[in-house]
């Protein structure tokens, strides 16, 4: 048998075997057990051995030949097809009715060869005018009847037909269709079989995502596809090349891996891999196996770039198509880029983190430009002649940051994902290293905004509405300086608001501090639409940060949402929304002033519902609706920078005499000189309330409590010294002499004071409270299970989905599959387990401290037992030896259950529990009315 890379078995031999067992030997010959020992046989003319069965490949009139036969190669997509012209709904209505007609030409289909090497097959593009339909075509040849289960993820609709039965619909608007999105269980019979898929582009584009999977959900075994007719795809043209590009001295330095991701020749004696231009020699060529090419063969080479311009680099398999990777050479500009790399690498030591980090960053989105062939010459000009400048200062042995001043780039190395993070700074060019300090004012940009449309449009330099958005960011203005700072986080592209965004923020703010003589009395925030909706909630959590706030055209209140008023809710979703509703903890802004603005015609309503309840709870805020104004507000408000000024003449209040903190989760858990350590009742939609008075002249401190457990007071912030009268809930405790910090713990006679914290372990706090998206705000490792077939994939997937999804946030967690985590990697972070104990090895590590039983056909949680292959859970928890970090579970008793957790919404407690139901609706942010089996939180102790 040639080397294919397939699922065809070699003989083993004279051993024993099982009566009537069968094995394919080569394309054409099959064995077949007789009293314990195989018997040689050969397929006729017209059968090939598949599945160790001689099976027909004759279907109707057409006699396959075997040597057009693909089998499925790493990922298994169905790939290659025979695809029609466009038609009209009236044809495709005659198919489904009679899909013969389509086979025997009664239709008069005209048919090419439809090769989609990296699995998805594009059926329709953003270009393609005219009818929406298409029908594409393959036949299967298979050994004997056996059931199978055919997975698909459409964008567009598709109805699937084998033989003469519409066996599975699916369809989506979304973009990006998900792999194995849904699935159906059809018997192959044994022989020559059609399948057939209808596609209806419903958008701009129409493509699917389809394959066979054994019956228990693991790869498929041995079986073979055959488009029918002349033009067929060639082994090159099924190859995907995963290419990596990096700068290097005049050119490109290529990293590629090179595989049969879906189907590939099932008899391949094996040839060269080349890499090359048109009409010149292989810059690199190496022989290569059908087996290499299954599993990715590698490849490097220098690309070198003589001539400036466009050209396409050719991989080619033998003899076959080649497929094109399409390029924009720089000599010049390579040169330059490839010199600050290793400028960079040679720089002395005496840098910061940070300053380290920014420039970076700086090379690497030059790098970017030119690897995706930005053709905005001036732009990436720019961007080297600045990392020139500031690389040539960095060699002298000083910060260049410390005299930068202006627009900065900037960038710090992120905790959570290990990643460089960019943002956008303004530095006042009057600024001297150890001057005077200065305000700071965030600017959060508004949805798939870039952050120089942020920075530019607070500055009072907003794009016109008809400019090209991305010329307008890559070409700022001139921009007014007011003596402050102003710093654009990315927020991890559209995470905004989320507890990925709200900590980008916080990261930005703190590496600003480190940089820059940062006033730490005057930082305040503002942004508008998405931005504004972040500028209403970050500074409700964290008040004692912030000077002032100043929310454009935001959505602020949860619980007004169109998505949220629209469906049923389950009750921990009421919990959620209270949790993350800045309606219910308006009162933290009780010291930080608020300057709202919004547009008549864009519903203000919005933020009206926020801002009368913070009148009602005595925050100043000011309420400016502009009635002949829509959502851009931005051009209105920032105008000649009265905005600017205003955020900067605010000073925060240090230690005011009364504080009221509404923790609505543990993790916000102080203001001012309060700090709650530990709440009750976390999993009921009541928040954590301390509200606490004093009085320097009386030397008295009064406190009242709601659903607290632990608190601690920072008396020094009060310059109190000598004894204090503290009265608790009622409760009076002599202070005889105040301690810097006093903590306070609940016992069953009351409150009970101390100058040392109370052991909180094992109960839900700041660090560590759920519910299941606060793992986000941690350094993470997605580790996915590899030990059992039927899950590996379908781990895989689930992990890779998790790290990042990308419809709401550019954020990328690393991932590892179970068997390449070492204890190092695992140690110190938050570790999300993909797959239950039987198949993820780290997993099983921890199986008898989670409060999950996993049985063969069935989970078993806090007593519950949860039945069905397609039930999943997830579900977060304290890490058992990390006292900080998380352990997080994703696991399904079957592959489903474990594709189910990609369709998961947003808003989650502590632990839920679904099945295939799920997948109904893709993600979201609530259930929006998909049935859950079971959800809810642990108790304050995790109990």
């Amino acid at each position: 048998m040639p080397d294919s890379g397939g699922t065809n078995p070699a003989p083993s031999g004279p051993a024993a075997c099982a009566e009537g067992a069968s094995r394919c030997t080569t394309d054409g010959a099959a064995e077949r057990c007789v009293k314990g020992a195989f018997v040689a046989g050969t397929c006729a003319e017209n059968e090939a051995c598949v599945t160790g069965q001689c099976a027909s490949l004759r279907d109707g009139e057409v006699t396959l030949p075997r040597a057009a036969l693909l089998v499925p190669g790493r990922e298994g997509w169905l790939n290659a097809w025979r695809v029609s012209a466009p038609f009209e709904k009236a044809t495709a209505t005659a198919l489904l009715a009679s899909p013969d007609d389509a086979w025997s030409g009664a239709l008069a289909l005209k048919l090419r060869a439809s090769c989609a090497p990296e699995g998805f097959v594009r059926v329709f593009s953003p270009g393609d005018r005219g009818a929406p339909y298409r029908w594409l075509q393959t036949r299967i040849v298979n050994g004997s009847e056996r059931a199978v289960r055919l997975t698909a993820g459409a964008e567009g609709h598709i109805a699937i037909v084998l033989q003469r039965a519409l066996v599975l619909e699916a369809g989506s608007d979304e973009s990006e269709p998900l792999r194995d999105e849904v699935e159906t269980r059809v018997v192959l019979p044994a022989g020559t079989s059609r399948l057939a898929v209808l596609v209806e582009r419903t958008g701009a584009r129409a493509g699917f995502w389809l394959r066979f999977r054994a019956d228990d959900g693991g790869p498929l075994g041995d079986v073979a596809f055959a488009p029918d007719g002349e033009a067929l795809c060639a082994p090159s043209e099924l190859l995907a090349p995963h290419e990596r590009l990096r700068v290097a001295p005049r050119g490109f330095a290529l990293s590629m891996t090179a595989a049969w991701d879906g189907l590939a020749p099932r008899s391949f004696d094996g040839g060269t891999l080349e890499v090359g231009r048109a009409g010149a020699p292989p810059l690199v060529a190496r022989p290569v196996t059908g087996a290499e090419l299954v599993v990715g063969a590698s490849l490097e080479a220098l690309v070198s770039s003589e001539k400036a311009g466009r050209s396409e680099l050719l991989v080619r398999l033998g003899e076959g198509p080649p497929q094109k990777l399409a390029m924009l050479h720089r000599p010049k500009l390579f040169e330059r880029t490839a010199a600050l790399g290793d400028r960079l690498r040679a720089l002395p030591t005496p840098l910061s983190d940070d300053s380290r980090a920014s420039l970076d960053a700086h090379l690497a989105r030059i790098e970017d430009e030119l690897v995706t062939g930005q053709t905005d010459e001036g732009y990436v000009k720019g961007l080297v002649e600045g990392l020139e400048n500031l690389v040539k200062q960095a060699e002298t042995g000083s910060d260049p940051y410390t005299s930068a001043t202006g627009v900065v780039r900037r960038a710090y190395r992120s905790r959570e994902t290990g990643a460089l993070e960019p943002y956008l700074a303004f530095v006042p060019r009057s600024v001297k290293p150890g001057g005077k300090k200065r305000p700071l004012v965030i600017a959060l940009h508004g949805l798939d905004n870039p952050v120089e449309i942020a920075l530019r449009t607070v500055l009072g330099e907003p794009p016109k509405p008809e400019d090209d958005r991305g010329f307008a960011a890559r070409h700022l203005p001139p921009l007014a300086d007011y003596g402050v700072f102003v710093a654009a986080p990315f927020t991890h592209g559209n995470a905004g608001p989320r507890p990925l965004g709200e900590g980008d923020v916080l990261a930005v703010i703190d590496a600003m501090r480190r940089a820059y003589p940062i006033d730490e009395e005057r930082i305040s925030i503002t942004g508008y639409s998405m931005g504004g909706t972040g500028a209403f909630l970050v500074p409700l959590h964290y008040p004692d940060l912030f000077s002032a706030s100043a929310p454009l055209c935001g959505y602020p209140n949860l619980h007004t949402y169109r998505d949220v008023t629209s469906v049923p809710r389950a009750p921990f979703e009421d919990v959620l929304l209270h949790k993350r509703g800045s309606f219910y903890f308006a009162e933290n802004a009780q010291h930080v002033p608020f300057s709202v603005v919004h547009g008549g015609k864009d519903d203000p309503a919005r933020s009206a519902v926020l801002v009368e309840r913070m009148r009602e709870v005595g925050v100043p805020v000011r309420f400016d609706v502009q009635d002949d104004l829509g959502h851009d507000v931005w051009t209105y408000a920032y105008e000649d920078g009265d905005m600017i000024a205003w955020l900067a003449s605010k000073r925060r209040v240090r230690a005011p005499e009364r504080v009221r903190l509404v923790a609505p989760e543990p993790r916000y858990d102080r203001a001012y000189w309060v700090q709650l350590l530990a709440a009750t009742d976390i999993g009921s939609a009541e928040p954590a309330r301390i509200e606490a008075r004093f009085s320097k002249t009386e030397r008295r401190i009064e406190v009242t409590t709601a659903h607290v457990r632990a608190f601690a007071l920072a008396l020094r912030s009060l310059e109190l010294k000598g004894s204090v009268s503290l009265v608790t809930d009622g409760q009076v405790l002599a202070v005889p002499d105040a301690p810097e910090i006093a903590y306070l713990e609940r016992l069953e006679s009351g409150f009970v004071m101390s100058a040392t914290p109370p052991r909180l372990d094992g109960w839900k706090r700041a660090e560590v409270a759920g519910p299941l998206d606060d793992w986000h705000r941690h350094r993470a490792l997605i580790v996915y299970g590899t030990r059992d077939p039927a899950t590996r994939d379908a781990n895989r997937l689930l992990a890779e989905h998790l790290a990042s999804a990308r419809h709401w946030r550019e954020a990328h967690f690393p991932v590892l599959a179970d068997t390449a985590v070492t204890e190092a990697e695992r140690s110190g972070r938050t570790l999300v387990l993909v797959g239950a104990p039987r198949s993820n090895a780290v997993t099983a590590l921890f199986e008898d401290r989670l409060p999950v039983r996993f049985e063969p056909n069935a989970l078993v949680l806090r007593g519950q037992r949860f039945e069905g292959a397609d039930v999943g859970l997830a579900m977060i928890r304290p890490h058992p030896s990390e006292p900080n970090e998380y352990l997080v579970l994703y696991a399904g008793v079957g592959h489903r259950g474990v594709l189910a957790a990609r369709n998961l919404p947003e808003l989650l407690p502590d632990y839920v529990v679904f099945d295939d139901r799920m997948a109904t609706k893709r993600g979201g942010r609530l259930l929006a009315g998909r049935p859950v089996l079971a959800g809810g939180f642990f108790g304050d102790a995790w109990e």
